[in-house]
């Protein structure tokens, strides 16, 4: 039997087909599952965070699929995410796990509604099950703008792009840590084509992601991130400085310890751009 093919790049928003991590669709009760693909060596799997970077990874390619497979979205509007969940149910899958024919990433529900700054907005509820087991689910929220709207809603900084900025090895870099707190500013490498796979006139949203998940890990270096919950309010801009300052809120482990929830909030000339939380295991 031959493997699946990834599914078409346009279809998922992607230049790169090894930043495909969905396979063509099979269809059951005119509902699509899709397999995961995604290769051995590739640098979204380093890391403490790896797990969620990878599941957030296949929510959002998940949700833009089934917009222009089951929605009729056309592929050249922009999604603009609002908000994304994401939760390992159980320890995360590993890479031979995420690549086997009986792994899938189905939508188990889809809402259409109005909005005052797109044409649509849809909110996703996903599960990702291996051998019919839920092992993680994910709800995604976003706005679609036709390419006029886009460019009404970004005005002058759609001509911004993030070609030839920052190339950063990490997020975080002059992080200053101090008990349960965190504070830097953001950078990024433009050069990684999992968070720059094509030219961006703003900061993407899984650039945000990332540095979420690295705060996390700077102030829990043990525990696995559990979930991930992240809003974005409005656009990270390519011309101002991001700050990020993330925060320990205490909680008790079964069997003593504290490890708790991590908040995290991004700002940039002074208004909140995006605040996620995580929690480990």
């Amino acid at each position: 039997m031959t493997t699946p093919r990834r599914i078409d790049k346009r279809l998922v928003h992607r230049h790169h087909e090894q930043e495909c991590f969905l396979r063509e669709p099979t269809w059951d009760n005119s509902v699509p599952a899709f397999g995961t693909a995604i290769d051995e060596n590739h640098n979204a799997l380093s890391g403490q965070a790896a797990p969620l970077v990878v599941m957030l990874e296949i929510a959002r390619q998940l949700s833009i699929a089934t917009c222009h497979i089951v929605h009729g979205v056309p592929a050249t509007w922009h999604a603009i995410a609002n908000h994304m969940r994401v939760e390992w149910h159980e320890q995360p899958l590993t890479v031979r796990q995420l690549n086997s024919p009986q792994t899938r990433a189905v939508v188990t529900s889809s809402v259409i509604s109005r909005n005052s700054m797109a044409a649509n907005a849809i909110s996703f509820a996903i599960a990702l099950q291996h051998r019919r087991r839920v092992s993680a689910t994910a709800k995604v929220s976003a706005s679609w703008a036709t390419l006029r709207e886009y460019r009404i809603l970004r005005g002058q900084n759609i001509h911004q792009s993030t070609l030839d900025t920052k190339q950063s090895p990490t997020f975080l870099p002059g992080a200053r840590q101090r008990r349960q707190t965190l504070r830097s500013e953001l950078s990024w490498d433009c050069r990684d084509t999992f968070y720059f796979d094509h030219e961006a006139d703003h900061i993407p949203g899984m650039v945000l992601a990332g540095a979420s998940l690295e705060a996390s890990c700077c102030l829990h270096p043990s525990p696995t991130a559990r979930f991930i919950d992240i809003h974005f309010n409005r656009y990270a801009e390519l011309d101002a400085p991001v700050f990020v300052e993330a925060t320990v809120v205490p909680g008790d482990l079964p069997g003593g310890g504290s490890a708790g929830n991590t908040t995290i909030s991004f700002t940039q000339t002074q208004h909140e751009v995006c605040h996620a939380t995580i929690g480990a295991f």
